[in-house]
This record gives structure tokens, C-alpha cells and sequence, in this order.
């Protein structure tokens, strides 16, 4: 696990709760989930799929961010990617980067998944949470879907 300093974590449960973030497998989870090695997506049997999220606070703000995603797979529900979502904001809370990417867009090396997060201005924190399979495509997918670890954080200073 590589992780960069000058960074604190806090962690939502599914119910919107305040969770505790965990490492367990060489990445970053939500300690009291389904599965508390993953950020999770609980799918729904109608309506909306709950997820847990993490968000990552930058004690300086972030110029360049690459994350690096642990048990993202590919092809896991008839051929759909899992997915996750992020979203930096900058100081004032304002959204500099958004998101969703899927397994599928960035090759697996040594069982991380490496994404460069594109920002229009330096980022204050970025939460990241999963999205249903395909980028959001299969949210009633049962009784799994999309669900990773955070592996590997690089940030450049702002």
C-alpha cells in the first residue's frame, strides 16, 4: 500500500453514518459493512443502492491526484465493470474534478488499478464511493456489485 502524507480519512456507512475507515488486504475499506475491506454498494431490489464512501482530506490543497483502486474487477456481472465515482473540491467546497470510472479504463498491475484524476483547480478533499456496474448502468444487481479498496494515494502540492 502506498499512501501519500498529509492526509486524513473519514468513512460513511451505507446508512449515511459516520464509519471508521479500515486497512485490511493491502487497501482501505469501511470497517462494519457487508464486506469491511471494500467501500461497498448494497444494491437495492427497487429504487436507489446505498454505497459507503470515503473521503480523503488534503492537509495542503492537491494539485495532481492519482489513486490507485485495489479488487476492482472487470467483466464481473455479465460483462460489466465494477465502478466507482469521486469528486474533488477545492477550499471553498466548489467541485474542481468529477467522475465515474470503471475497471475497464486503467490496467491492472500488481492487483491496483491506477487512475489520474483530472483537476481544474487544487482539490481540498475527494470523497470516492462505488457506483453500480457499467458506470452506473446495473444498479439492481444482486446480492453484489461494485465494491474495491483504496490502495495507493499520490498527490502533487498545490
Amino acid at each position: 500500500m502506498s499512501w501519500s502524507d498529509g492526509v486524513t480519512l473519514t468513512a460513511l456507512t451505507t446508512s449515511g453514518e459516520i464509519g471508521t475507515p479500515i486497512v485490511r488486504r493491502g487497501a482501505i475499506g469501511v470497517d462494519g459493512g457487508r464486506y469491511d475491506f471494500q467501500i461497498d454498494l448494497m444494491p437495492a431490489a427497487q429504487g436507489d443502492p446505498t454505497t459507503e464512501a470515503v473521503t480523503v482530506r488534503f492537509d495542503q490543497p492537491a494539485c495532481e491526484i492519482e489513486l490507485g483502486i485495489a479488487m476492482l474487477e472487470t467483466d464481473e456481472f455479465d460483462g460489466l465493470d465494477e465502478s466507482f465515482e469521486w469528486t474533488a473540491m477545492g477550499l471553498d467546497d466548489a467541485v474542481v474534478g468529477t467522475g465515474v470510472r470503471s475497471a475497464g479504463d486503467a490496467e491492472e498491475i500488481g492487483g491496483v488499478r491506477r487512475f489520474a484524476l483530472p483537476l481544474d483547480a487544487p482539490a481540498a478533499q475527494l470523497p470516492v464511493r462505488p457506483v453500480a456496474y457499467g458506470a452506473g448502468t446495473e444498479p439492481t444487481a444482486s446480492p453484489n456489485n461494485s465494491d474495491f479498496g483504496l490502495a495507493e494515494l499520490v498527490i502533487g502540492p498545490g
